[in-house]
């Protein structure tokens, strides 16, 4: 393992090396008119020898420039710049003698009008256009033949990065907002709905904005730091289009299926996409996940207003695909529409509905030594989940001026999940554990807008949510002495927010003025009992109401000095918390005083790359899931409770990052320092035996830190004709702990994670792709640990034309680099074949080798961790596609 990662690492400098030192020169300059003001124009290199010849060529923007030689010439130069309407600039440089940065000062006096000779300059068209904060990628120039859908395409754009699993979308680092259509924003947040089932054929450009803001009257002013996609539709595509796939098969006496029905409706005065799905393959049709939540922008920025579960649904282990360990039977069907009534009036309906259920095993083995005490457990789970889901968003803008407009947004969801497990333990044999939770989630905002003049932008904004959530479990035999236990939650969170924004731009700095207040109300309800024939056992009763209620006002300025943009932002609020225990009738009342700090400074090398920094301080509170104090059972031997604290938790934070992104050569270059130091946090007290773990949580004004490094590093290398990504990832983090009553422990974890991707781009009818991913977690506690995990994905592609395609892909996982368990290896395959123009046939099979399970070990301060998970079976079908 250790010779796999150092060669990774020395393979990494080399690349950095090569393309970092090179000696090609840079000329660097400025070009203006006889009164000083920028103009623009072109640069032209030539060689003495062959001075009729452009060799190389640059386009002046505003009159600064900045260019890299391609070459690393030898021998002396002409530069020459030429502006219509101007006359032209020469000088010879002198290679060898002039530094590695040549400065040059040019200015250009009117010309007369004189007939010149036609010049022309022939060159490869490329690939994308650049145009203020926009760049547009022709779809055509970065096809390899392979692609069917938007997603597929997006992996080939410099600068983009899409997630295997998830299918989120990243954009020079960033999280993109959403992916439009012809401009407008169909899709919102689930911009995966359009990015998984449109077809790439369709699309004729893709662009990338920078700056993105939504709201068209705050372009220019607003600070956005916002990223979007585009996509732009080939012009005899803009009406209608669609597709169908059907696909069926077999697989260990079942019949498999994976169809779907997709239609996209566009013309002047109305917009719409509507798909409809089903399969039991292991794939996510949906952009929701609801047994593995991921952290995406609309989870992320809907957190304050959200009730978090505390029993926690089923989670499978995240080293596998997804379709790997995803038994399903998913129906899944969406529709989104936009209506531009009128000048003054659009409105946006996105309505969802999802049924599914999944059929899996989970078995775990943990072996634990804490002390002198050795002991194992052991639970053997045979589960069925059925979520269900319905969610209606209607968006409304209304434009009573040109200068206004007030947006007001609604979501409705609901959310259904059923879990019924039958489990074998150490503790018993045919044990029945049940959860249903109810999740209903409501949300409003409307935002006014109003441009009080060229440069200035007012806003108010009103946000009202409700979120209810109910769990109910039942353990059959009861944990304890009882026939059954039956635990119930009732948790809901109201909040409301009030803001006001002046937002400001001036010719070196924008500003933003906040000021508003939030009303939170948290109550907990829950009721953990122990039936035993007509007996009732109360094992823990919490009633809590827990409300919060702040005021802040905030100052931000984005100052730009020539490359430098210096970002100070400060916040001051004022947070009242009480807490009311209607068991004990305990209460508690805290009002503080928080002043939030921060500042990021960032430096533009040039158009490409650039260096920033930024520290911020900010203060937490507490989630309701750490203030109730009595027992909550949460699966079939775990309890929580915890000691409930008001105190805030203190965050500072530390970046420094440097980015390139050249399109022109195809390079990404990111590397990136994340410093977190937490003072004032929950910490876990656990009580393990063989029968129970009892958790209780406790504040302690102790530190923790984190530190992290990232390097991503993306090329394409022409004389190879071979794509390569590499992605490492280094954290170190300190944290605390106490088990079965100990001491307070002191513990530190290391995790590194390489990735390497490599895809050829050969002229042949062979190519392949091969992803190696390497894990490493070394524990430092008062022993130490190490867990050691390796996955290769080869794909082999045989194209020997464009009608046929076939793939061959070897996945390999070695879970443990210490050979405690086994290493698996899964096949899969894929032919396609275009028999007319818009229809397909396609052959595909699945886990050819059969595999049945995957099993991992994980080592840690206490035990030794056995986690094994069922697999989907082998299986084959056969599909027809038809596109129109």
């Amino acid at each position: 393992m250790y010779y796999l990662l150092k060669l990774n690492l020395i393979f990494i400098a080399l690349l950095l090396s090569f393309f970092s030192f090179s000696q090609n020169k840079t000329i660097e300059g400025k070009l203006y008119n006889r009164y000083g003001q920028p103009i623009n124009g072109s640069l032209l290199i030539k060689k003495i020898k062959s001075p009729q010849t452009i060799i190389e060529y640059h386009l002046i923007r505003n009159g600064k420039f900045s260019y890299r030689l391609k070459n690393n010439y030898q021998e002396n130069l002409i530069l020459e710049i030429t502006s219509i309407g101007y006359q032209s600039y020469s000088e010879v440089i002198n290679i060898k003698k002039s530094s590695s940065t040549i400065y040059v000062n040019a200015q250009l006096l009117k010309s007369e009008i004189t007939e010149l000779e036609e010049v022309v300059v022939k060159g490869k068209k490329r690939p994308y256009k650049i145009k203020n904060d926009t760049i547009e990628y022709d779809v055509e120039a970065y096809k390899s033949g392979t692609e069917r859908k938007v997603e597929d395409l997006l992996k080939n754009l410099p600068g983009i990065e899409v997630d295997n699993k998830t299918g989120k979308i990243k954009y020079n680092g960033k999280p993109i907002e959403t992916v439009m259509l012809e401009g407008d924003n169909l899709f919102g947040y689930n911009y995966t709905l359009g990015t998984k089932n449109i077809n790439i054929d369709i699309v004729q450009s893709v662009e990338a904005i920078e700056n993105y803001s939504e709201n068209k009257l705050l372009k220019g002013i607003e600070n956005s730091e916002k990223v979007a996609l585009n996509l732009k539709l080939k012009s005899d595509k803009l009406d209608f289009s669609g597709g169908l796939d059907i696909n069926g098969g077999h697989s260990n006496d079942k019949l498999r299926s994976n169809s779907s029905t997709n239609l996209l409706a566009i013309n002047k005065f109305f917009k719409s996409f509507g798909i409809m799905s089903f399969n039991n393959i292991g794939i996510n049709t949906s952009p929701f996940d609801f047994l593995n939540p991921t952290d995406n922008l609309e989870y992320i920025k809907e957190l304050n207003y959200k009730a978090n579960k505390i029993i926690p649904e089923t989670l499978f282990s995240n080293s596998l695909d997804e379709n790997r360990t995803n038994i399903n039977n998913l129906f899944f069907s969406n529709y989104n529409a936009i209506f531009n009534f009128n000048e003054s009036l659009k409105a946006k309906t996105n309505l969802y509905y999802s049924k599914n259920t999944i059929n899996n095993f989970e078995n775990t083995l943990n072996s634990y030594s804490i002390g002198d005490n050795q002991f194992k457990t052991y639970d053997n789970k045979v589960f069925s989940a059925t979520p269900e889901y319905y969610r209606g968003d209607l968006k409304l803008d209304y434009y009573p001026s040109k200068n206004s407009i007030l947006e007001y947004k609604l979501s409705l969801r609901e959310e259904e999940i059923k879990t019924n497990s039958s489990i074998n333990s150490n503790i018993r044999d045919n044990t029945t554990f049940n959860i249903k939770s109810d999740n209903v989630f409501i949300l409003q905002n409307a935002l006014y807008t109003k441009k009080l003049s060229r440069k200035k932008v007012l806003q108010v904004n009103l946000v009202s949510s409700t979120n209810s959530v109910k769990q109910n479990l039942t353990l059959t035999p009861s944990l304890y002495d009882g026939n059954s236990d039956e635990q119930k939650i009732a948790l809901k969170k109201e909040f409301f927010k009030f803001k006001s924004t002046l937002l400001g731009s001036e010719s070196s700095h924008k500003y933003k003025f906040s000021v508003g207040g939030n009303i939170s109300k948290n109550p907990l309800k829950t009721d953990f009992i122990s039936l035993n024939n007509s007996d009732t056992t109360i094992n823990g009763i919490n009633q809590i109401d827990y409300k919060t209620k702040e005021i802040y006002a905030l100052a931000e300025d984005a100052l730009k000095i020539k490359h430098f943009t210096i970002k100070p932002n400060v916040k001051l609020r004022y947070l009242n918390q009480t807490i009311l225990d209607r068991v004990t009738k305990n209460s508690e009342l805290i009002n503080n005083i928080i002043f939030e700090p921060s500042l990021r400074l960032s430096y533009q090398i040039n158009r490409n790359s650039n260096i920033q920094t930024n520290y911020s301080l900010n203060k937490k509170t507490n989630n309701i899931s750490w203030l109730f104090n009595n027992d909550i059972l949460i699966n079939n031997r775990s309890i929580l409770k915890s000691e409930s604290n008001l105190r805030l938790q203190k965050n500072e934070n530390f970046n420094l990052s440097y980015s390139n992104t050249n399109l022109f050569s195809q390079l990404q270059l990111r590397i990136g320092i994340h410093y977190n130091k937490q003072k004032g946090n929950y910490f876990a007290n656990s009580l393990i035996n063989e029968n129970i773990v009892i958790t209780n949580y406790f504040f302690l004004n102790e530190n923790t830190e984190t530190f992290d490094f990232n390097i991503y590093f993306a090329k394409y290398i022409p004389f190879l004709k071979l794509n390569i990504k590499t992605n490492s990832f280094y954290s170190i983090n300190n944290y605390k702990n106490i088990i079965n009553n100990s001491n307070l422990r002191s513990n530190k974890s290391y995790l590194l994670t390489n990735e390497i991707f490599l895809k050829t781009a050969f002229k042949s009818n062979f190519n392949f792709e091969n992803e190696t991913i390497l894990k490493s977690n070394k524990t430092i506690s008062e022993y130490k640990f190490s867990n050691y995990y390796l996955q290769n994905k080869f794909r082999l592609i045989y194209q020997p034309s464009n009608k046929f395609i076939s793939s061959l892909t070897l996945d390999h996982f070695i879970p443990d680099l210490n050979e405690q368990v086994s290493n698996i290896a899964l096949i899969d395959s894929r032919i396609s074949y275009i028999i007319k123009k818009n229809w397909e046939i396609n052959l595909t099979a699945n886990n050819l080798t059969n595999v049945k399970t995957f099993t991992t070990i994980q080592n840690n301060d206490t035990s030794t961790n056995s986690y094994s998970v069922g697999l989907l079976q082998r299986y084959f079908i056969l599909g027809l596609s038809w596109t129109f």
